[in-house]
């Protein structure tokens, strides 16, 4: 899960600042907002099973695939990837320029659907995937629209919510087995 979720943030280029505020404030609205997201990652990481510096044995979390098969850690994992990509409660990217990025570097292919999935893969995992993975991620993000036309991601409206599929898209992407690989 950390790998997963430090992998994402690197993908992605975050403006994520983990913070650690001392002292602490008698009130959680005058905690520095850095460190509520960092205490919001904290909170939603420790379920994904490996929470940080909470492996109680002096040797260290498992570096094995056995220890980290099971679904709970799996889907509290999605939840932290999940909250990466979001946006925040203004509609504006949390921590990856999502949207922005999609918008000021179009791919070669324009605004379509097939561009904008292969520019997120390629930009996460520098490397194609297998057609089938491609075309799941194709169809989510185009909702049956032909995936050759660009797309209005210069909205959100109802009822396509085109930039929160974007950013569910990158979601998947981070999600991938290919993401996952070492």
């Amino acid at each position: 899960p950390f790998e997963v979720t430090v992998s994402a943030l690197r993908a992605a280029d975050a403006a994520f600042r983990f913070y650690q505020q001392v002292p602490a404030p008698p009130d959680w609205n005058d905690w520095d907002p850095d460190f509520q997201r960092t205490a919001t990652l904290h909170w939603l990481y420790e379920p994904a099973g490996q929470e940080i510096f909470g492996w109680h044995p002096p040797n260290g979390h498992p570096d094995v695939r056995a220890a980290w098969q099971c679904s709970t850690p799996r889907v509290a994992l999605w939840r932290t990837v999940d909250w990466l990509v979001e946006s925040d409660d203004d509609g504006n990217d949390r921590f990856f320029d999502i949207v922005a990025w999609t918008l000021a570097q179009p791919p070669a292919g324009g605004r379509s659907t097939n561009a904008v999935v292969d520019a997120w893969v390629d930009r996460s995992l520098a490397r194609p995937i297998p057609d089938g993975d491609r075309d799941q991620l194709v169809e989510y993000l185009g909702q049956g629209f032909n995936p050759d036309l660009d797309l209005p991601l210069d909205s959100n409206d109802w009822p396509y919510y085109w930039q929160d599929r974007l950013r569910g898209l990158v979601g998947l992407v981070f999600m991938a087995p290919e993401f996952l690989w070492r």
